[in-house]
């Protein structure tokens, strides 16, 4: 008798669990996909240079190591652009979206010093060839920005085209989120604490992101955590038709099949279909430290349904702990290591980090004792 009374309860307990769970009370158990699959990895694309040889000879040197389940970790770190399939699973995605929905606000992207147009605010980048960037602008909680209409543009152009997108930061107080965030610093063997908030993006039928860079070109953004040296790109749903993410001027675009199903957008450089659950991560910097023109990368209207997407940017330094120069911005340190890594002959080793180049300032100037010798540089960061 009891032990029927007992599996009555039991029944009825599972069943309210259940009903609650369903109403959204209590979240279910959400599933949680292996990181270590190196088959669901991609790489779509990847032009070898010196450099990157001579970091993948690293790679491989480590592989006889004992830290052999870190090896794919710092492969992807040496190139450009990956392809993770399944990365998120579909409760996770679910879930993400069912916390946005719940928190739907605007976010600003960066605080920019631009020009005035139409009563908005845009300014464009690239008086060469080699610059080849856009950047986009966040005007009173809406993006506006400027149409591919070619790569080398060196003048403003006053046709722009402002779009409302929602923006929500999630920061990872949230299991799931903190299991996310755990995940994505394993697959891209950078420090959790590099990462700016998870931000998801709703595009509705129509929107899109324009060609953009997630580096900076200012000063002022780059003091928290220095430029954004990788992005993570999740997508959380399935989009019938549009919203591909498009890389215009990346290596590999020649060596895609685009069939009537891609939008005519993804057929202007190298494509990258949103599935739910699948992630890109690339990156915006060269292994030297210095930005990478070929990053330049954009969202496809949404032609068909609409579009989930969760980008994760992640620093060269501590994003919540900015560190502050430890002299003149002409001659400083911008890493509590600087002094070690100069006694251990960095300085020469790795010029274009420690010192800079003709273009841009290093982080230890001040340490390998170049202060005063360039002035027209900008920090490597």
């Amino acid at each position: 008798m009891r032990s029927y009374a007992s599996s009555i309860a039991f029944f009825f307990s599972a069943l309210v669990l259940f009903l609650v769970s369903f109403l959204g009370l209590v979240p279910l158990a959400v599933t949680e996909p292996s990181i270590d699959d190196p088959s669901r990895v991609t790489q779509i694309s990847w032009r070898p240079s010196e450099l990157n040889l001579s970091w993948l000879q690293l790679v491989i040197d480590f592989a006889a190591s004992e830290e052999k389940e870190c090896i794919k970790n710092v492969f992807e770190l040496c190139c450009r652009i990956f392809l993770y399939e399944g990365f998120l699973s579909d409760e996770e995605c679910d879930h993400i979206i069912k916390l946005v929905t719940k928190k739907l606000s605007l976010s600003y992207l960066c605080e920019e010093q631009d020009e005035e147009i139409n009563g908005g605010r845009q300014y464009i980048w690239g008086n060469s060839q080699e610059q080849r960037a856009y950047k986009l602008r966040n005007v009173s909680y809406k993006t506006s920005g400027l149409d591919r209409a070619g790569l080398d543009i060196a003048v403003l152009i006053d046709q722009v085209l402002i779009e409302q997108l929602t923006i929500v930061s999630l920061w990872s107080k949230d299991e799931v989120i903190a299991r996310i965030d755990q995940r994505i610093a394993k697959w891209t063997f950078l420090p959790e604490e590099n990462a700016e908030a998870l931000q998801v993006l709703r595009y509705q039928e129509g929107q899109k992101y324009v060609p953009h860079h997630d580096y900076f070109y200012d000063p002022k953004n780059e003091i928290r955590g220095g430029h954004r040296y990788a992005t993570v790109l999740m997508y959380l749903s399935d989009v019938k038709k549009g919203g591909e993410t498009v890389f215009p001027i990346a290596e590999g675009a020649s060596s895609q099949f685009k069939d009537d199903s891609w939008s005519d957008c993804a057929k202007n450089g190298l494509a990258v279909k949103p599935k739910k659950g699948d992630a890109v991560l690339f990156f915006s910097l060269h292994i030297n430290g210095t930005t990478d023109p070929a990053s330049l990368h954009a969202s496809c209207p949404v032609i068909e349904r609409e579009k989930w997407s969760a980008p994760k940017w992640i620093h060269v330094r501590s994003f919540d702990n900015p560190q502050k120069p430890s002299s003149t911005k002409e001659c400083s340190d911008y890493n509590e290591n600087c002094s070690y890594w100069a006694s251990t002959g960095e300085c020469q080793k790795n010029p274009n980090y420690m010192i800079g180049n003709g273009a841009v300032l290093g982080n230890c100037r001040k340490s390998c004792m170049v202060c005063g010798k360039s002035k027209s540089m900008r920090l490597i960061s």
